[in-house]
């Protein structure tokens, strides 16, 4: 009887062993076909990158920091700012001696600028910006889209002083709005070079103030 039996367990064993091999292999034959139907996530194409957004109309004034007209400019552009939104940007560039330090500009008109929502304002030293615009009149703005075509060149007020969103200030709007060129009107404003100064008074406190 333990013949027998041991018999039987020797006969066992190996089938036992093979049994156990072929799940073995069965297992490894699992694991490799999922591996090699599994998408390696470093060879997905990259996102293409969302496209950059063209940059708004372009509305820059070129402006003498101590020109009274320009206050009416300023006036009007910050009604235009506010009526064209997110389809325009917005920048006054006001002149300043080559000389003179930026604090020279830090006038009345600088900080009425500047307070508009979404403006900009900086200095233009010895007006060369201006020059290369073809600016010669304070208040003179050239309205440009994103691709840099001029659209406008002209004044924003209807006359000199004049602070009424008018026949210009509509025009500019159009353009900025629709990105088509538009019938250009003229600047009324002090020369880009020679405005008069502010008088002695008030130009010390405008230079001690700054631009804040």
């Amino acid at each position: 009887m333990r013949d027998r039996g041991s018999n039987r367990r020797t006969t066992k064993a190996p089938w036992l062993a093979v049994g156990l091999w072929a799940l073995a292999v069965a297992g490894m034959i699992g694991v490799m076909v999922r591996y090699d139907r599994s998408v390696d996530s470093t060879s997905r194409p990259a996102a293409m990158p969302a496209p950059a957004q063209a940059p708004p109309t372009l509305v820059r004034v070129y402006a003498h920091p101590r020109c009274p007209c320009t206050a009416a400019t300023i006036t009007v552009l910050a009604r235009l700012a506010a009526l064209a939104g997110n389809d325009g940007s917005f920048e006054v560039l006001f002149f300043r001696p080559e000389d003179e330090p930026d604090r020279w500009a830090w006038t009345e008109n600088w900080r009425a600028a500047g307070a508009i929502p979404g403006v900009s304002v900086r200095t233009d030293p010895g007006g060369r910006l201006a020059a290369a615009a073809g600016a010669t009149t304070s208040g003179h703005a050239l309205v440009s889209d994103s691709e840099g075509r001029v659209l406008y060149s002209g004044g924003l007020t209807d006359g000199r002083s004049d602070p009424g969103f008018g026949l210009s200030a509509d025009a500019v709007l159009g353009c900025v709005r629709s990105g088509e060129a538009c019938r250009s009107r003229p600047a009324f404003g002090c020369a880009i070079h020679d405005a008069p100064p502010a008088s002695g008074a008030s130009a010390s406190a405008d230079r001690s103030r700054g631009p804040g």
